[in-house]
């Protein structure tokens, strides 16, 4: 099976296969303008909690003007009331007959002309999108603080639980590929984005598709931000930044095993100095509260392609040793994501 943008499946080493078509975009488009995006509130809520409503809706050639000369995409033609999700809901999507869903809130003081960066947040199995958006457990929402358009993804129900993998011996599935190519799609043509500032975080069997997507699909994502997963296979296109966290005590996805080969394949591909022997305790800082970050860059990295890696003990927690940073992690992502220089 060829994995789109990939080399031949076969090149990849069968211990550690795992994880790519895409929707009709106009059809997908036009049904959910028509249908205000299955169940939205009709008026979007943004991330400061604001509703947006009695913003402005020109769709004039001015405004698609001003976003085509400002690198904004199809979107950015004025209308800052978009269609966002419910604050405990979702969007849905058609994605080659099945129906996908995913969260989405706007960024603070979007207005339609100003192109923003991008979010996407990939939850572990047995969660669920907006899980890993809460307080609960990613907190991902509080650490991006409306900087950016927040999408959660949502995966499909396999083996009783919703995830992105069936197990940790399997593959990443095609139709997860063309979920996240259809959104993308979809953001593009109703939403003001910054396509040159999309960036993906996860956790767990979460950020072992997002290793895939940084592989896969390098020319849509400049950051990646895998938490406790293992990845990517190869088959990679470009360059991608990445800020890596683990607990290296973690048993469900061993450090030793998954995460400093992670560790490893992205200081290779960005072109950074040998990272020497494998840390094997937390790094200095909080690990809790993560002030100071538990963190640290790799040198000689591309300038335009960093890498970081924060090393945490997280084994006093209810959830476990592979439990996320919810205190710290969305946000260390996201200011790592925001301070990387544009690319052509």
């Amino acid at each position: 099976m060829l994995l789109p943008g990939s080399a031949d499946a076969s090149q990849r080493s069968p211990a550690s296969r795992r994880l790519g078509a895409t929707a009709n975009a106009a059809l997908l488009v036009g049904s959910l303008l028509a249908s205000g995006c299955g169940g939205g509130t009709g008026w979007p809520i943004r991330a400061d909690g604001s509703s947006g409503k009695g913003a402005g809706g020109d769709t004039g050639t001015a405004a698609e003007t001003s976003a085509a000369g400002s690198g904004g995409t199809p979107g950015c033609n004025g209308n800052a009331t978009p269609p966002t999700s419910p604050s405990n809901g979702y969007l849905t999507i058609d994605v080659n007959g099945t129906s996908r869903q995913y969260a989405l809130e706007l960024s603070t003081g979007y207005d339609g002309r100003t192109p923003q960066p991008v979010l996407f947040a990939l939850h572990g199995n047995g969660a669920t999108a907006q899980n890993f958006l809460g307080s609960g457990y990613g907190n991902v929402r509080a650490g991006l603080a409306g900087r950016a358009i927040l999408v959660g993804l949502e995966g499909l129900s396999r083996n009783g639980q919703t995830g992105w993998l069936a197990n940790i011996s399997s593959d990443i599935e095609q139709v997860d590929y063309d979920f996240f190519d259809a959104v993308v799609t979809q953001l593009e043509a109703i939403y003001c984005i910054d396509p040159r500032r999309m960036f993906a975080i996860g956790h767990g069997a979460g950020a072992y598709f997002v290793n895939q997507l940084g592989c896969l699909r390098s020319s849509v994502l400049r950051g990646v931000a895998p938490f406790a997963g293992g990845g990517p296979d190869g088959g990679c296109g470009g360059k991608v930044a990445a800020f890596i966290g683990w607990n290296p005590y973690e048993t469900v996805v061993a450090w030793s095993t998954f995460g400093w080969p992670t560790t490893q394949f992205w200081t290779n591909r960005n072109g950074c100095s040998d990272p020497g022997v494998m840390p094997t305790a937390p790094y200095p800082g909080d690990g809790t509260a993560g002030d100071p970050l538990p963190c640290q860059a790799f040198a000689g990295c591309d300038p335009n392609y960093p890498v970081s890696l924060c090393l945490y003990d997280y084994s006093d927690r209810l959830d476990g040793n592979d439990a996320f940073p919810l205190q710290w992690g969305g946000r260390a992502a996201t200011d790592f994501f925001l301070a990387l220089p544009n690319v052509p």
